[in-house]
């Protein structure tokens, strides 16, 4: 019950986070910050390659869906990474709901409390909600290593 929650609001929090990155109509070179939800994969894999981290969120999920490329849970997990390594809160949040699940990563309550934790710093509202399910479920030192990891990853990315 708690996987299906927290795939459904993964599946609503980056369907709102893509809305953020399509191309303009008929541009060749589309500027990443131009970019939307229905943006040729070409556009969204160039932008997300040079460095746009909410091309680079889109991406992931594109590969943890399937959407538009064969589903790759590894390669999702890689794209949210980068993404979530810049600070951006979708793909943070996304990335811990890959560890809570245990898709192209090993299975981690710790790591997605972590990351959810991180996300919810800077306000993510459906963070703020994965940890009041998850942490009710989680040992009195598991609660304190997924605390003690994202301090330690917010204070080397101020």
């Amino acid at each position: 019950m708690l996987g299906s929650k927290v795939a459904f609001g993964l599946l609503i929090g980056t369907a709102v986070a893509v809305l953020f990155v399509v191309p303009a109509q008929g541009s060749a070179q589309t500027p990443c910050a131009d970019l939307y939800a229905r943006s040729p994969l070409e556009d969204l894999t160039r932008c997300a390659d040079q460095g746009h981290a909410p091309s680079q969120s889109a991406l992931g999920f594109k590969y943890a869906s399937g959407q538009g490329v064969t589903e790759d849970d590894a390669e999702a997990v890689r794209w949210y990474r980068l993404a979530a390594e810049q600070g951006n809160a979708g793909a943070q949040w996304s990335l811990g709901t890959m560890y809570e699940n245990g898709d192209g990563v090993e299975e981690s309550t710790v790591l997605a409390f972590m990351w959810w934790t991180v996300a919810a710093a800077e306000e993510y509202a459906s963070a703020v909600e994965s940890i009041d399910i998850v942490e009710g479920g989680m040992s009195a030192a598991q609660v304190e290593e997924g605390e003690r990891l994202a301090r330690e990853w917010m204070a080397a990315h101020p």
